[in-house]
């Protein structure tokens, strides 16, 4: 029977080891992403809510565009 073994991490150890780990970055236009995304939500694909947590980086003018979309639907 192989022996277990085990061994103590220390915070700075956990913290070293998941900065290493961090998933390498992919430019994708908009034009690929959204149609998928669309219809990932459409069809409810359990899958989106392993990545509810990721942030994903916009231009400055994208996010005000979403703003006022945001606020415009609101008020309708």
């Amino acid at each position: 029977m192989a022996a277990n073994h085990l061994r103590l991490v220390s915070d700075q150890d956990y913290l070293d080891s998941s900065t290493k780990k961090e998933s390498p970055r992919v430019a994708v236009s908009m034009q690929q992403m959204l149609p998928l995304l669309v219809d990932a939500v459409r069809t409810n694909r359990n899958w989106l809510s392993d990545f509810s947590d990721e942030t994903v980086e916009i231009s400055s003018d994208l996010y005000h565009v979403l703003l006022a979309y945001k606020e415009m639907r609101r008020a309708a």
